[in-house]
């Protein structure tokens, strides 16, 4: 299911909201208190909390992931180099 991005940033705040009221991390919070926000949720769920795939999937130009990153910073490099003074 695509879900819009506002309708999942809402949900988010109300998993974060959950964790806070357990004063829990997010990791924490089990499938049943998830489900409870949101039938969505679902065991896939614990994929979210893993960082390298959560930023990993983002390596478009400008993204999260560690080829995005590395790639921006060399633009920088170049452009410093070839603006310097």
């Amino acid at each position: 299911m695509i879900l819009p991005f506002r309708e999942a940033h809402g949900l988010s705040g109300r998993a974060v909201f959950q964790a806070e009221s357990k004063n829990v991390p997010l990791n924490q919070l089990t499938v049943e208190d998830l489900a409870a926000i949101s039938p969505l949720f679902d065991r896939d769920v614990a994929a979210v909390w893993d960082y390298t795939s959560s930023v990993e999937q983002y390596s478009a130009p400008g993204g999260t992931a560690r080829s995005s990153v590395t790639a921006q910073v060399q633009h920088l490099r170049r452009w410093l180099q070839d603006h310097a003074q």
